[in-house]
């Protein structure tokens, strides 16, 4: 398996941010499949998003950071196909926390 992967954050958009991004899968040199994903930060505290896989799904998402070490998330992703008459999507939730082991470090805010 291959995976390649790209994006980029925009900032500086006043209180909002913009991140699209994508994400290619080989399989023994064929592609599998592509995740295209495009992202917005309120506030530097709120993600919410939307992504696509093979244009055969479709997907929302969302984060919320309290306070500088603690993200909560939920993501939904739902097949356009014919599998999205048998399946009822897909449900993901997510919980990171950042440890600060060393506090000489200044760790910087991630966006990926």
């Amino acid at each position: 398996h291959t995976y390649l992967s790209a994006g980029y954050f925009f900032d500086g958009l006043s209180v909002v941010g913009f991140k699209p991004s994508f994400l290619l899968k080989f399989v023994d040199g064929n592609l599998s499949s592509i995740d295209l994903n495009a992202h917005i930060l309120i506030n530097e505290a709120i993600w919410v998003g939307a992504s696509t896989r093979n244009l055969e799904s479709f997907g929302v998402n969302g984060q919320l950071f309290i306070g500088d070490q603690l993200r909560l998330g939920y993501a939904f992703e739902l097949p356009l196909n014919s599998l999205g008459k048998t399946a009822f999507g897909t449900h993901e939730l997510m919980v990171s926390y950042d440890l600060e082991l060393f506090n000489k470090h200044n760790l910087s805010k991630r966006y990926y």
